[in-house]
């Protein structure tokens, strides 16, 4: 089994091979990077060293999950941090 923080850098080895930039919608920051696997989008909180929230991002992140649910050809998301910590702060 996975430990806890394995999962992103797993997860990101398995899905590498097929992941290309989502390009229908720019983040409101670059902190949040989105990509799309297949039907399924990648959203990497990249705000090292604890991915903790700035306004940017507090104000994007719904922003970009309700565009990302409006795609008719996103049928899954999985939200990750960049690194060894994900620290949201807030409630997903």
């Amino acid at each position: 089994m996975l430990k806890r923080n394995q999962i992103p850098s797993k997860l990101e080895a398995v899905m590498e091979h097929a992941l290309q930039p989502y390009t229908a919608l720019v983040p409101r920051t670059d902190k949040l990077v989105v990509q799309k696997a297949g039907h399924t989008a990648l959203v990497t909180i990249d705000n090292p060293p604890a991915n903790t929230w700035d306004s940017d991002m507090l104000h994007g992140l719904p922003e970009l999950l309700a565009h990302l649910n409006a795609d008719p050809d996103i049928y899954a998301l999985v939200l990750t941090g960049r690194g060894e910590r994900f620290f949201p702060q807030v409630p997903i």
